[in-house]
């Protein structure tokens, strides 16, 4: 498939995160990416599921609540879920821990703190800590 026909539909920042994503992490990032657009009806509804799941996330985290705690285990359990429904193959916990460390691209950091200051560092902080947790 060529790049062109993997980002059919997607902006030209989107495309360039895509391929970042690609060149980073290889065929099942590239198999994930092409799923991507079957997406396009069902991730309205998506995207608005996330968005509240990152307030909520960062209400915990404006609140004080350290990222490692339990008590945000529902919540990231939940953000898990939504990644897991996007992604085409199973969202392991290495995956998702893999994920985390995704977020230091200045992109995504950019992203996550407009949505609350610090949230860049403590949101993979929580997901790496959940998923430790899940696989012990």
């Amino acid at each position: 498939m060529k790049n062109a026909e993997l980002y059919k539909g997607f902006s030209e920042k989107q495309a360039e995160h895509e391929g970042w994503l690609v060149e980073r992490y290889g065929g099942p990032m590239r198999k994930a990416v092409s799923h991507a657009p079957k997406l396009s009806y069902e991730q309205s509804n998506a995207m608005s599921e996330l968005r509240d799941i990152e307030q909520s996330l960062a209400s915990a985290m404006e609140k004080g609540i350290e990222p490692e705690a339990r008590e945000l285990d529902m919540l990231v359990e939940r953000h898990h879920r939504w990644v897991s429904r996007m992604w085409p193959q199973p969202c392991t916990m290495d995956a998702y821990a893999g994920l985390a460390d995704t977020y230091d691209h200045p992109d995504f950091a950019r992203r996550y703190e407009t949505l609350a200051p610090g949230l860049a560092s403590w949101l993979p902080t929580a997901m790496k800590a959940w998923a430790r947790r899940k696989a012990a």
